[in-house]
């Protein structure tokens, strides 16, 4: 049993450590700028806009988050098109 797949007659990629590095930390820095955001929108929803966000009809509230979902859903699948065009 070979796990290492030593005899493998496949071509391997050799990644730059610095490449990698590099995309580790625009990743994390783009996922820490969303978490900033989303706290902003949270802040302002619950102190500025509570008045307006308290006194919405319960289906109205259930409509603007299905159709954030579905827009998370639609932009999640067309991020994996693109990223396999691109492979």
């Amino acid at each position: 049993m070979d796990n290492m797949n030593f005899s493998s007659p496949e071509r391997r990629q050799v990644h730059d450590v610095s490449e990698v590095n590099g995309f580790l930390s625009k990743m994390y820095g783009y996922m820490g700028l969303a978490v900033l955001v989303s706290a902003i929108a949270t802040f302002l929803t619950m102190t500025v806009f509570r008045a307006a966000v308290m006194q919405m009809p319960t289906a109205l509230m259930w409509i603007i988050l299905i159709i954030h979902l579905v827009y998370q859903w639609v932009s999640a699948l067309r991020l994996q098109e693109i990223q396999l065009l691109v492979l």
